[in-house]
């Protein structure tokens, strides 16, 4: 080989290298094509919409202002709702302090903005900082018996990806199938009204113990129908039991016999209370009676 084309022959060689690990290292971010999130058009790419090379406004290399409404520790709950605060896509009811969310990585959801998290947290402010001891602004540390090293994160990214194709926008990694049968293989896929059980394998108690639903009687005929069944946190309406079609229980049905899935009661975002529950679990009657709307909402 002619000398003078060697040097060219060994940039082009490491170029090819940097090409591939590039692209192994961003593996998976083209899954964002055809997703709610891909708003490419000819004059703004797809990337371009969150991402761009110089003069970013945050972290990620991130295209618009970070959403300034929030003083917590999460890096990217900022980003998020720069877009998902309304103006752009639904979502402000997830920093509404009336409502509840799923508490986030190793750290828990300060509903009330007062720097306690538990909400019945006691303590004294003895260094003066305005915190509590166990407080860090909208999130303090969980108890030492959080085991769950995937979950060890205040962030949006502990369930989401924004690149994903997944059921509402899934961190696949985290959400894989699950060995229901003891073969130790996943058998069972919880991407759908029943995501819950992929982290929560301890409330898959079975009959007599945790209110059936399709993962613990998927055979059971639900009889029960709700008389309010439209639950959707999007458009403003948060009091409902929703079911869940058999052959697709990603998708809720609107009429008709249904499965009931953990989001039939539950939702990560826009819970009434602490338990995340969809309709309320208390009211007092016309007369007085003790009411518990979403029992009776089902079991009239």
């Amino acid at each position: 080989m002619n000398r003078k084309l060697i040097p060219l022959a060994v940039a082009l060689a490491a170029a090819a290298a940097a090409l591939l690990i590039v692209g192994v290292g961003q593996a998976g971010k083209g899954d964002i094509y055809g997703t709610a999130h891909d708003m490419g058009t000819a004059d703004v790419p797809t990337c371009e919409h969150c991402h761009i090379p110089h003069k970013a406004q945050g972290d990620y290399l991130w295209a618009q202002a970070p959403y300034g409404g929030y003083a917590g520790d999460s890096v990217i709950l900022p980003l998020c709702f720069s877009c998902h605060d309304e103006a752009v896509a639904s979502g402000d009811y997830i920093v509404n302090p009336n409502y509840h969310n799923h508490p986030q990585g190793d750290r828990c959801y300060d509903a009330d903005h007062d720097g306690r998290c538990p909400e019945n947290e006691t303590g004294t402010d003895t260094d003066g900082d305005g915190r509590f001891p166990e407080s860090e602004g909208m999130f303090s540390e969980a108890p030492a018996s959080t085991s769950c090293l995937k979950c060890m994160q205040p962030d949006c990214g502990k369930c989401h990806d924004a690149h994903s194709d997944a059921w509402v926008f899934l961190e696949k990694s985290r959400f894989v199938n699950v060995d229901t049968n003891g073969d130790t293989i996943g058998d069972t896929s919880y991407d759908n009204g029943s995501v819950c059980v992929a982290c929560h394998s301890g409330s898959r108690h079975g009959l007599g113990v945790t209110h059936p639903e399709a993962v613990t009687a998927p055979d059971g005929a639900n009889t029960n129908l709700p008389l309010d069944r439209a639950w959707d946190a999007d458009a403003g309406d948060f009091s409902g039991t929703r079911l869940f079609d058999p052959a697709n229980p990603k998708q809720v049905l609107g009429t008709g016999k249904g499965d009931i899935r953990c989001m039939t009661c539950h939702d990560t975002h826009g819970g009434l209370n602490e338990s995340l529950n969809t309709m309320s679990t208390y009211e007092q009657g016309p007369s007085g009676e003790h009411l518990e709307p979403i029992c009776t909402n089902c079991h009239q």
